[in-house]
This record gives structure tokens, sequence and C-alpha cells, in this order.
């Protein structure tokens, strides 16, 4: 692992096992909901880190490539950004029975203070690559 934000993801579960555990269901139940590897590729603990790892250094519209949006109709420039944007946030907002009655806005790991508060790390990770010449190239203009 080379970035940072995904660094700090795995000290973060690493270092908090009933965190770990919740965001493993997390992808369990993502799994269950779309076991498809196309259109659902982290379905696994270090799968998501992978995928992670790859899309801080991808435009918004090709963290996928096309195989994921063969399976749809709807391929225009903004439909891709959406499901591409939003993926890593539909693999943590899963309702997990055990946050049921946590006082959070929902029952999902993504709400949890620690995950939130890394998803805006990720997030401005990404956002310095976005920000920088190198992403924007020939192929992506």
């Amino acid at each position: 692992m080379k970035s940072k934000s995904v660094q700090k993801l795995k000290n973060l579960l690493e270092g908090n096992k009933e965190l770990k555990s919740l965001v493993e269901k997390s992808i369990a139940k993502a799994k269950e909901i779309n076991p498809d590897k196309i259109t659902n590729p982290a379905q696994t603990l270090e799968e998501y880190y992978n995928f992670l790892e790859a899309s801080l250094t991808r435009m918004p519209w090709k963290i996928f490539d096309e195989n994921f949006f063969s399976k749809y109709e709807n391929t225009d420039l903004a439909f891709k950004t959406d499901q591409c944007i939003l993926y890593p946030y539909w693999i943590l907002d899963i309702p997990l029975k055990e946050l049921e009655g946590n006082n959070k806005f929902y029952n999902s790991v993504e709400h949890l203070d620690e995950i939130s508060s890394w998803l805006t790390d990720y997030c401005n990770e990404w956002k310095e690559f976005l920000d920088s010449p190198q992403s924007w190239t020939e192929e992506t203009k």
C-alpha cells in the first residue's frame, strides 16, 4: 500500500478488531447482495483495500473498466461518475444488526465516527490526485 488513507484504514482496523469485524461483515453482506465480481469487485477486506488504492489514481468515471458498464444500458458520463464515486460508500453503508440502536444516522459502518473521519481522509487524498497535473492527460480529457 502506498496511499496514506488506505494505510490509515488498514492501521485503524488492525488496531480495532471490533471495527474490523464490522467492516468485514459489511463487505460480506454486500457480496450476498451482489456476488458478481465485475460489478462488486471488493468482496474481501483485502480486495476493498486494493480497490481503494487503485481508485485514488483514477478519474471518477474510470474507476471501473468497461466490463462493469457493459451490464448497464445507461453508460453516460454522469452515470459512470455516480456509480464509481459511490461504490466505496455502498460497501460501508450496508445496514448491520450489530449497529441497530447506536444513535447514529443509520445503522451502518459508514456512520461510525472512525470510518466517517477516515472517508474524509480518503476523499481528500483522491482530491489531491485529481487536482494534480498527473490526473489530466490526453486519455482523461
